[in-house]
């Protein structure tokens, strides 16, 4: 049996795939523990923006985890 942070993982790859590079991009950064006002620099967005799209990834995760 997998354990949760395995599924997690698992989940958090299987919605990653389905998104663009810079989406991709994004969400590597932020596993590296940047901030989004660093991210938002690199790829000439808002901090907000950023964020926003953070934690759409976020929600998909847990959306896949209940289907």
């Amino acid at each position: 049996m997998k354990s949760s942070s395995e599924q997690m993982s698992e989940m958090l790859q299987s919605v990653l795939q389905h998104e663009n590079e810079t989406i991709q991009a994004i969400w590597f950064l932020y596993a590296q523990n940047k901030s989004y006002k660093e991210i938002s620099a690199i790829f000439g967005l808002t901090p907000s923006f950023v964020a926003l799209l953070v934690n759409e990834i976020k929600e998909k995760v847990v959306a896949k985890s209940y289907s």
